[in-house]
């Protein structure tokens, strides 16, 4: 099969054969458990600490390198 063969395929531009069977599909998600947007209450943020020291740490040695070559031409 070729890339624009695929790519139809995926579409579903090709032909209604395929389009059946992703609409047969589609019926029977109906069951499974779904996310509930309304039900959230709060959003929780995690962030490590150290990973932001160790970026700024790397950020303050690349400017040092810096300064310190152009003082030396």
């Amino acid at each position: 099969m070729g890339l624009l063969d695929t790519l139809r395929s995926w579409l579903g531009i090709g032909g209604t054969a395929d389009s059946e069977t992703d609409t047969a599909s589609d019926d029977t998600a109906d069951d499974e458990p779904t996310l509930d947007p309304s039900g959230a209450t709060e959003t929780r943020v995690k962030t490590t600490d150290t990973a932001v020291d160790a970026l700024k740490e790397t950020r303050n040695k690349a400017d040092r390198a810096d300064s310190d070559e152009s003082k030396d031409r």
